[in-house]
């Protein structure tokens, strides 16, 4: 029961320090939100002017992060968003060369007929929560042989950026493989069962390698923590054994939206005491 605990409070410790804004107090509501550029060469401008000095230039198609506040122009010439384009660097761009994912009625960038859908928000800026099954290549060494069996496994997953309301794109899971491995028969007394359960729990930043409008293919790189608790009967008793153990994850991945739900793919890379693969497949809806 201890090492349960133990890996309870090491996963809470490892999602806590993910968590950009750990430890700085509770985070302002923000006035901002997401943006895509909707014309080639937006400029951006120093104040909401468009007599201003230009300090960029966006490709259309960029995603950035705009005010929800829109500011009128200088003598009543237009309307600007306030963009961020740095750290701590801000500038203002004309309502018309972005396009918010909160609609405002009159933007005339909705008359802009190659954006698509903008007051949806883009995939990879999307947060996501739900269920998944897979299979758990789990390997161990066990009096002094490497034994290794694929358990099905059931978990919850949450994805993407801002996952507690802030910060960058981050997985939080945790699988549960309700058996133990059929291995430890060997070990115990003849017409006997063996029990117990595998968890493992992960925190993982997400990296894009390709973004379309309902698909998505990643990779990403974590720390991972394991608790098993496996009861072999032998010589008429019970042999009791648990581990809690640390180690890295590395994922690939690929999500499909439909709609306000989507499917998830994902191949794993387990690396701990010892090395193992997985695979799971997660139904996901947006929060």
């Amino acid at each position: 029961m201890r090492k349960f605990l133990k890996f309870i409070s090491l996963f809470l410790v490892c999602f806590a320090l993910a968590l950009p804004g750990f430890g700085k107090g509770k985070k302002k509501k923000s006035s901002g939100q997401k943006g895509i550029i909707a014309v080639e060469g937006a400029a951006i401008y120093k104040s909401p002017n468009f007599d201003s000095p230009i300090l960029d230039y966006f490709d259309k198609g960029v995603k950035v992060l705009i005010s929800v506040k829109v500011y009128p122009g200088s003598a009543g010439f237009g309307s600007f968003y306030k963009i961020k384009i740095g750290q701590r660097k801000y500038g203002y761009i004309a309502d018309t060369e972005v396009a918010p994912t909160i609609k405002r009625e009159g933007s005339r960038v909705y008359e802009n007929p190659e954006v698509k859908d903008v007051n949806r928000m883009p995939i990879d800026m999307q947060r996501y929560i739900g269920l998944g099954i897979g299979y758990i290549n789990y390997t161990e060494e066990f009096e002094g042989r490497r034994l290794s069996q694929f358990l099905p496994a059931y978990g919850l997953k949450i994805s993407g950026p801002g996952t507690m309301g802030f910060g960058p794109p981050l997985d939080f899971e945790v699988l549960i493989a309700p058996a133990a491995p059929s291995y430890y028969s060997q070990f115990a007394d003849q017409n006997s069962k063996t029990s117990g359960f595998l968890l493992l729990g992960n925190v993982v930043l997400n990296l894009d390698l390709y973004v379309g409008e309902d698909s998505q293919v990643y990779y990403g790189l974590g720390i991972m923590s394991a608790f098993s608790k496996f009861d072999v009967p032998y010589q008429n008793e019970v042999l009791d054994s648990q581990e809690l153990r640390m180690g890295a994850l590395f994922h690939l991945g690929t999500f499909f939206r439909f709609g306000s739900w989507g499917l998830r793919f994902e191949g794993k890379y387990y690396y701990e005491r010892e090395k193992y693969l997985a695979g799971t497949l997660g139904i996901q809806t947006e929060y």
